[in-house]
C-alpha cells in the first residue's frame, strides 16, 4: 500500500486536489494521485476548459467529485465542503 493511500483511510475525511484552476499538489499525492489521474477525471466528468472547475474532491470512498459551473449564475454553500481538508 502507498503512504496517500493510507493516510486518507486513517484520516477518513475527503480531500481537496483542485481549487478552480489551482491543483493542490500536496494534496494529489497525499491522494496518491497524479496531475494525469486527475486529468483523466476531469474528462470523465466532461470537463473541457478548467475555468469551469470549482473544486475537485477525493472522497472517503476514494471516488473523485467533480463540482464545477454549469453556466447558471449562483453561489456556492460551504456546508458541501465544511467536512473537506485542504
Amino acid at each position: 500500500m502507498r503512504f496517500g493511500f493510507v493516510d486518507r483511510i486513517l484520516e477518513n475525511t475527503p480531500l481537496l486536489v483542485m481549487e478552480g484552476r489551482e491543483v493542490l499538489d500536496d494534496n494529489l499525492a497525499k491522494a496518491d494521485m497524479t496531475r494525469q489521474d486527475l486529468w483523466a477525471k476531469l474528462r470523465e466528468a466532461n470537463i473541457f476548459d478548467l475555468d469551469v472547475v470549482r473544486a475537485v474532491i477525493v472522497e472517503r470512498s476514494g471516488e473523485v467529485s467533480v463540482l464545477y459551473d454549469d453556466g447558471v449564475q449562483r453561489t456556492m454553500s460551504d456546508e458541501p465542503l465544511s467536512d473537506v481538508r485542504r
